[in-house]
């Protein structure tokens, strides 16, 4: 489970007239979230509940 990934809109470029975090650290944010969505192992949701939660499960070995 990952918490606060949406960032307040900012990992959307353009959602937001001022952005309430770095460029660095939403880039960063932004990053780890398209690993996790890219990662064959696991399946994941983004849910855009409060900030934003991905949770993720590891994927069966046998069903790929």
């Amino acid at each position: 489970m990952s918490d606060n990934i949406l960032w307040r809109g900012d990992v959307i470029p353009g959602f937001r007239a001022e952005p309430a975090h770095s460029v660095e650290s939403t880039a960063i944010i932004t990053r780890y979230s398209q690993r996790l969505a890219a990662d064959p192992r696991l399946a994941t949701v983004f849910l855009p509940v409060g900030d934003g939660v991905a949770v993720s499960v590891k994927r069966d070995e046998g069903a790929l």
